[in-house]
């Protein structure tokens, strides 16, 4: 599924749900943090003001990833300089894999 066929399944969740559909990015990110259940989160690069967090929901039958930010100190995104990009919206799936920890055992 393509970006402008993902932002369509997003406006048509909203609308099944009886929600207010809106099509600008505010509109996108409040439907994926409040009606998505997050299933994932990475942070993927780091700011002075803000860290950039890929995330993960699940909304309705899909999972959808998009970028979201987590400040660093005591101001909201917004305010920080950062603004959501309807273009990080994509249709993601999992993938399993094997990771290797090493823990201390003695000090």
């Amino acid at each position: 599924m393509n970006n402008k066929e993902l932002l369509e399944y997003i406006n048509n969740y909203e609308t099944e749900q009886g929600f207010d559909v809106s099509d600008d990015a505010d509109g996108f990110l409040e439907t994926l943090q409040d009606s998505g259940k997050e299933i994932y989160t990475e942070v993927y690069e780091c700011h002075r003001w803000w860290d950039d967090v890929f995330c993960v929901v699940q909304l309705g039958y899909k999972q959808i990833g998009h970028t979201i930010a987590h400040t660093t100190g005591d101001t909201s995104p917004r305010d920080s300089g950062w603004e959501f990009d309807t273009d990080s919206i994509c249709e993601v799936e999992p993938r399993y894999e094997t990771v290797e920890r090493y823990y201390r055992v003695s000090t």
